[in-house]
């Protein structure tokens, strides 16, 4: 029989770490962004955003699209007042919390803390001004939004979405997406949006919210996402069937334990007028 292909293995840790040459820096009064590259080497790239927020849908999509595009770290934003935190790779390589990965393709900018209140201000004006150092056109802030309650299926073909790019715009609305109208986004996504539209910002930025479970962690809005860029962007490309997988799975437990769970709680409920 055939052999499956074998899958990428990754190199052993270093029994040291790796020092970073920092070749590119901008600072604000609370922010430090650096890069270890020059940034002709990502210019006009797009940028995706994913800071923990509600669920794990920013967390995944960026840590799925960085593994599967196989994009290297190529710099870091540290913010003054953050809590010193060291995240250690699975190579070993310490560095800041909110990392930059990427290349000519696609930069990704992500962390897997909470920023602080009191931080996303400062986090989203270095966002945008990185932006537009690097000349990208546009900026995609990737959110899970919790399905109503009352919905018994989770429409996975629709997703909200801001945009100030008009052409952006059209095509989302065209694929069957719908703008967000009468709300709030919080967090960096908030903050980014928000800095674009009175900064006079060249390039664009783009919130797209996927409908996510409000019971479970879901998987399938990062799926949505993914996607969603996958098919915007003939540069790149990324499988999601492993994604999928998973979210399957995850699903089928869930599901699985809180039916078993109704119905310990049916019989429990009933055998007391028995």
């Amino acid at each position: 029989p055939a052999s499956k292909k074998e899958e990428k293995s990754d190199p052993p840790p270093l029994p040291f770490f790796q020092k970073k040459k920092v070749v590119f820096r901008l600072d604000n009064d609370l922010v430090s962004v650096r890069l270890f590259k020059e940034l002709s080497e990502i210019e006009g790239a797009p940028i995706v955003v994913g800071f923990p927020n509600i669920g794990i849908t920013p967390v995944l999509a960026c840590n799925y699209l960085v593994n599967s595009l196989d994009l290297n770290l190529i710099g870091t934003i540290a913010p003054e007042d953050m809590s010193s935190t060291a995240v250690v790779s699975h190579t070993g390589q310490p560095c800041h919390a909110i990392r930059i990965f990427g290349d000519k393709r696609l930069v990704v900018l992500c962390a897997e803390l909470k920023i602080p209140d009191n931080l996303i201000n400062g986090l989203s004006r270095a966002v945008v001004s990185f932006t537009q150092a690097m000349k990208s056109q546009m900026v995609w802030c990737v959110e899970g939004v919790p399905a109503e309650e009352k919905t018994e299926k989770i429409n996975r073909d629709k997703m909200q979405f801001l945009t100030t790019c008009e052409a952006t715009g059209k095509k989302l609305d065209g694929l069957g997406h719908e703008v967000l109208v009468d709300a709030v986004i919080a967090g960096v996504s908030g903050g980014i949006i928000s800095e674009m539209v009175d900064c006079g910002a060249a390039g664009h930025a783009t919130a797209l919210l996927a409908p996510a479970s409000p019971h479970y962690p879901d998987a399938w809005p990062s799926v949505m996402i993914i996607q969603l860029l996958d098919s915007l962007y003939d540069t790149w490309s990324s499988d999601t069937a492993e994604l999928e997988t998973k979210a399957s799975s995850l699903e089928d437990t869930v599901k699985g334990l809180m039916s078993n769970n109704l119905r310990r709680s049916s019989g429990s409920f009933n055998s007391m007028y028995n």
